[in-house]
């Protein structure tokens, strides 16, 4: 069954402008991708399976007989759509009823403008006005670098996924109901990575 409720055109773009194009001078257009029809519960659970990698963490083909996999690789069969995945200024959201993994409500892979950001409608208990583009925003936020491993004067850094400082921030974890729009320095700064910025995170071991 298609989700319903899911964001308008004209609600992502006003959301997405609210937060980027006000603070970062970051400009979204925001399109539909047409009409896909797809039946990717292969388990009948009426959600998206949540995959995850030998780390615990979530990802998008990484398991056998993937329900993720399987219908991001069915979207992109289109050639059409092939071409805008190659486009690196493209960004993609895939809007689903449910996940899999209780209090997911949506996952992205940072610096992986070539996959979705996977967003959920549903929910147990109704949400504001706006969650569903803000949550939208959040996830790109990972793929714009939020979470990523990031190359500073040579050594690896792992930035962290959120900004756990206020609940005001775009990027504050589990947010439960709300929208909100803050994007602080270090998120920008490792957003719109380039060598000199001073970001947060940890040392990556070499193996």
């Amino acid at each position: 069954m298609p989700p319903v409720n899911i964001p308008t055109l004209n609600s992502l773009q006003t959301e997405l402008n609210r937060i980027f194009l006000r603070q970062t001078n970051v400009q979204f257009s925001v399109a539909s991708g047409g009409n896909f029809d797809y039946h990717y519960d292969t388990d009948g659970d009426k959600k998206l399976h949540y995959d995850v990698n030998l780390n615990g963490k979530g990802c998008y083909d990484c398991q056998a007989n993937s329900e993720l996999g399987g219908l991001v690789s069915a979207f992109f069969a289109d050639p059409v759509r092939t071409a805008w995945r190659s486009d690196p200024s493209s960004f993609f959201a895939f809007y689903v009823n449910q996940i899999s993994k209780e209090g997911v409500g949506g996952f992205s892979i940072p610096l992986r403008r070539d996959l979705p950001a996977i967003v959920a409608v549903e929910w147990p208990t109704p949400k504001t006005n706006g969650y569903l583009e803000n949550l939208t925003a959040h996830e790109f936020g990972h793929i714009l670098g939020r979470g990523a491993i990031l190359t500073v004067s040579g050594a690896q850094i792992q930035t962290p996924s959120h900004n756990t400082k206020s609940s005001d921030y775009l990027m504050y974890p589990n947010n439960p109901n709300g929208t909100p729009c803050r994007i602080s320095r270090d998120d920008w700064n490792i957003m719109n990575f380039v060598q000199g910025s001073a970001i947060p995170g940890t040392v990556v071991p070499n193996p």
